[in-house]
């Protein structure tokens, strides 16, 4: 239950907030404000953006919740109040986040540095870009940017990724690593018309994707992934099912799958065809034929492209011409060891 306290310091928190905002807002640079890099920024907006970005408020810590957690930890534990975690804890993390961001920009200016964009999206479909600066001493986040009214044209992506370079050093930037989406393409071409000293990269983990992409648009790509989606997902309806799946396969699975990159219809495929004779068995075994699902329409279309050798030899193709390229796409997105000493031995 939350004390008078609580809700009067989470309400005056809202009040302050609000007010803070409405006066930052109103002669705004939004691009100036998307690339502040906090490096030496007044304090007080420093914690005015985390709590936005990080939609947490600083009230929290008279909550209930907080302020019982640290005391199961031991007796005479003393919590932080709001203020603590406003004002000095705050500071001192971003003192913190300064002096490791210090040496990656000396190093900039003496060995140059590569600017990395990672274009996603939310939960709710909100265009993100994630930016990160690459150097000798490391990769290290800088600032993640709402880009939906910049990334509609090429012009406006040239416009965001010029003025985080001018934020960066135009002198302190060897190369720019975009995706390379139609926009990002016409971006790129422009940075280096502006900027002859700069390098112009396409991601090359995307360009993979791309190439995956169209190949699984071919007609018999696309219609064998379609039939092993139905497959896929009528198993997956029925718990039954999956418990038959499981006993016929030794506790192996079939991938759920969800919305990634296109190597997800090969890692399908794959997995597919590795059950291949387990599936076959499945579905000419007695205990399917007394189950109430094999009377059902929609098992005997799943029965029907299970024993259907057109569907397995359009999938052993897809596999043979794709395997090749997610070997590379995985040497080039993995994150274990850097890929340019093995890339080319790869290709």
């Amino acid at each position: 239950m939350q004390t008078l306290s609580t809700i009067h310091t989470r309400r005056n928190s809202r009040v302050y907030d609000k007010k803070k905002n409405e006066k930052r807002g109103q002669n705004m640079d939004p691009i100036d404000d998307d690339f502040s890099l906090g490096l030496g920024d007044n304090d007080d907006d420093v914690a005015d953006n985390t709590t936005q970005q990080r939609t947490i408020t600083y009230s929290g810590a008279g909550s209930n919740s907080v302020t019982k957690k640290p005391r199961q930890k031991g007796p005479g534990i003393k919590p932080p109040n709001f203020y603590e975690v406003r004002v000095p804890l705050l500071k001192k993390e971003m003192e913190n986040t300064r002096s490791a961001m210090k040496d990656h920009v000396e190093t900039w200016a003496n060995h140059g540095c590569s600017i990395l964009s990672d274009g996603w999206k939310d939960k709710r479909e909100m265009t993100l870009i994630n930016f990160l600066i690459n150097c000798p001493k490391g990769s290290m986040f800088i600032k993640s940017v709402d880009a939906l009214s910049y990334a509609k044209t090429g012009e406006k992506m040239f416009e965001l990724l010029s003025k985080f370079m001018e934020k960066i050093g135009v002198n302190n930037v060897v190369q720019m690593v975009i995706d390379s989406a139609l926009n990002n393409v016409l971006a790129g071409r422009l940075l280096e018309a502006k900027y002859p000293t700069l390098f112009w990269t396409p991601c090359a983990a995307h360009c993979l994707d791309l190439i995956l992409k169209d190949i699984y648009k071919l007609p018999n790509m696309k219609k064998t992934f379609e039939r092993a989606m139905m497959v896929n997902s009528y198993i997956y309806k029925h718990s039954g099912l999956v418990n038959m799946l499981r006993k016929f396969t030794n506790k192996k699975e079939l991938l759920r799958p969800a919305k990634t990159r296109f190597a997800t219809a090969f890692i399908i495929f794959q997995m597919l065809h590795s059950l291949k004779s387990n599936l076959r068995k499945i579905f000419n075994s007695d205990q399917w034929f007394a189950s109430k699902w094999a009377k059902e329409a929609g098992s005997k279309k799943v029965v029907e492209v299970i024993l259907m050798p057109s569907f397995w030899n359009h999938m052993v193709f897809a596999l043979k011409v794709s395997s090749p390229l997610v070997r590379v796409l995985r040497l080039v997105d993995s994150e274990r060891r850097p890929p340019m000493g093995y890339i080319y031995v790869c290709i």
